[in-house]
């Protein structure tokens, strides 16, 4: 009512360290900054505020999602010369429990009142500084799950949380994410509990390694790259029971989980204190400030709010300057200043943690290049020997460094560098941009050869991801015509049979294809607000009858049980140099050799005389077409060449019988 003021004061009392806290609080209303008060660590729920003299303060609060508010009157902490400060004691939380609570005032005599915004309150153990975390920390359950023997026998399937399932309604609005379905940078309401209950949709796929998006406490980024929090899951997300409950739930399917990180920066907590500035600029400001007191909070572990934790020089303006690249601020996002011990040794004792926590398999790693490399000298190892005390030995680590130059993205692997084990794979940008030559552009076939000579700059390119789709590009179906579709089959043919672990982005298995970012990022749940959300992503896309679906299904059990395709030598049989047309190459191992025929032209081609290993495949040899299970060529005697016809965009899996 007119002349009513609420106003959230900071409450200041303890609980001792072994008591449930609250840890994390958003208001849960787009027209108010969130979070202008901030529980500390051990505060009880105790916010006060302030009402006109002769007004009754209270608190509607709701537990865990409950539909029925509790009211609780407000008592009198001081009276002021204008106003009366009061205080709202909130029922006492147990681990795991979310509040929900309007604070409001109504005058004396009056029914009508004037309420604050809603916020949220999460109440948990988990820890707010490095100091609470052991360096070493004990897993969380007494057996973890060892990592798989050979990550060359994986088939990854990555997808973004957000846009992927919601199994929890509840959580939608939790966290700072902006929850919005209608809009294209809003959360959506994908969760954990979406994630579990998919997870058979993902196993029937033939997947065997889920990479999941992170799932830190953001600030205002639905995707997860922007953490405020490095010790706690998102809520908007779930808890870290929901995580471990989809963890669990995946290894008992034998499916392995990725889990995406990020160590070069975190979410966008800090602002310049006059002005803005760049690269470009002559005059650089330094003046940093956290809006604590505005629409920011405040990053968690508590170490990470020193300013001096963070390189100031602005927003990248050139991405191929290696200088502002390690320096610069990734879009707007804090760049921490890895090059300090500090940070080194916080990244590390806070990723272990998340091991211990979680049983996850592997770790992607997102902008590797905009980290300094002797960063990662001491990352890997202590990330790679931690996980292996604990019983996950073979803990993959993959990291991310966006280049089409092989010479760039090589070294990070193995002790291409020279000094200790770094990443067992990378992102295989160079490759995706070959993939997307070849089979989007129907540029000559011989650049999938070329591609492959560069195999030897690399640890064991094997263990290398490959993609041509990803939540950063277009996807490969936008803007294809009527043959988009046979174009997309042929290049995941190639992606199932060729050297590397195969990843499928979400939703390319439905046919989606949405442009550039955030259009690439459709909802695989029925979401009618988004109005990106068109064509083929329309509705529930959890269709296992889709074409694509069924074309991927029987490509990873293909891939399952030949050998040859998981952990071969390739051997280039077969090229066009002039354009689109045939492709050829061999998969061998010891005691087997598979023929992969590819035809990228919308014509139909033929090859004569395509080579195969004498040893492996002899004069008189019957080859089958296990795409089609049926038999397709046969070696003439004294020969060790085959004939091959393939119809427009055909492909074919040649074993022997």
């Amino acid at each position: 009512m007119p002349g009513t003021s609420l106003i959230l004061l900071l409450a200041a009392w303890t609980l001792p360290p072994d008591e449930p806290r609250v840890v994390d609080e958003v208001r849960d209303d787009e027209n108010r900054p969130p979070c202008r008060t901030v529980f500390p660590p051990g505060a009880p729920i105790a916010p006060r505020f302030h009402v006109n003299h002769g007004s009754r303060g209270f608190a509607d609060v709701w537990l865990n999602g409950g539909e029925t508010p509790q009211r609780i009157d407000a008592k009198l902490v001081q009276r002021l010369p204008e106003t009366d400060l009061v205080e709202a004691a909130l029922p006492a939380g147990k681990e795991g429990d979310v509040l929900e609570y309007t604070l409001a005032a109504v005058q004396a005599g009056r029914t009508a009142w004037r309420e604050g915004p809603r916020a949220v309150c999460f109440i948990s153990r988990s820890p707010v500084r490095l100091s609470d975390v052991a360096d070493n920390p004990k897993p969380y359950k007494s057996k973890m799950t060892p990592s798989p023997t050979d990550w060359r026998d994986r088939s990854i399937y990555f997808l973004m949380i957000d846009r992927f399932s919601d199994g929890d309604a509840t959580n939608n609005r939790l966290g700072y994410s902006g929850f919005d379905r209608a809009a294209n940078f809003g959360a959506h309401g994908g969760d954990f509990r979406g994630l579990s209950q998919k997870l058979d949709y993902i196993r029937d796929l033939g997947a065997s390694a889920i990479w999941v998006t992170p799932i830190l406490q953001n600030y205002g980024a639905y995707h997860g790259y922007g953490a405020v929090n490095f010790l706690l899951p998102d809520r908007r997300l779930g808890t870290l029971d929901d995580f471990r409950r989809f963890i669990d739930e995946a290894h008992k399917r034998e499916i392995a989980v990725i889990l995406d990180i990020i160590c070069n920066h975190q979410g966008d907590l800090i602002g310049p204190g006059n002005g803005e500035f760049s690269f470009t600029r002559t005059e650089r400001e330094e003046e940093f400030f956290y809006r604590m007191n505005r629409d920011k909070v405040l990053p968690v572990p508590h170490e990470f709010r020193s300013l001096d934790l963070f390189h100031h020089f602005g927003n990248i303006d050139d991405w191929n300057d290696s200088a502002q690249a390690l320096v610069g601020s990734f879009a707007g996002l804090d760049d921490f200043r890895t090059e300090l011990p500090e940070i080194r040794r916080a990244m590390q004792e806070i990723y272990k943690y998340w091991i211990a926590q979680t049983d996850v398999d592997g770790f992607r790693v997102d902008t590797v290049k905009h980290v300094d490399r002797e960063f990662w000298t001491g990352f890997c190892p202590e990330i790679r020997r931690y996980a292996a005390s604990i019983g996950k030995k073979n803990f993959y680590l993959c990291g991310e460094l966006w280049s089409g130059d092989d010479v760039q993205v090589a070294p990070y692997t193995g002790t291409r560098m020279g000094g200790p084990f770094l990443f067992d794979g990378m992102a295989h940008f160079p490759m995706f941009e070959t993939l997307r030559d070849v089979f989007s552009d129907g540029k000559p076939t011989n650049l999938l050869t070329r591609r492959a000579d560069a195999a030897a700059l690399y640890h064991d390119d094997a263990l290398n991801v490959v993609f041509f789709d990803n939540h950063d590009v277009p996807r490969f179906l936008h803007g294809k015509g009527a043959d988009g579709i046979d174009r997309l089959k042929l290049a995941l043919a190639f992606l199932y049979t060729a050297r590397g672990i195969p990843c499928l982005y979400y939703g390319t298995e439905q046919g989606f294809s949405g442009g550039a970012d955030p259009s690439n990022r459709e909802d695989l749940f029925d979401n009618p607000e988004w109005e990106g959300d068109s064509g083929p992503a329309d509705g529930d896309n959890f269709n296992s009858g889709h074409e694509l679906y069924r074309w991927i299904s029987s490509l990873n059990r293909i891939r399952s049980q030949r050998e040859p395709l998981r952990r071969g030598s390739c051997v280039a049989r077969y090229e066009e140099g002039r354009g689109a047309g045939l492709y050829a190459f061999s998969r061998i191992t010891e005691t087997e050799e598979l023929l992969v025929v590819l035809n990228t032209s919308d014509q139909p081609r033929t090859a004569a005389e395509i080579p195969l290993d004498r040893r492996k495949t002899p004069p008189g040899t019957v080859l089958v077409d296990l795409l089609e299970g049926k038999e397709g060529l046969r070696v003439a005697p004294g020969r060790s060449e085959v004939s091959v016809a393939l119809p427009p965009f055909g492909a074919r899996i040649y074993a022997r019988r």
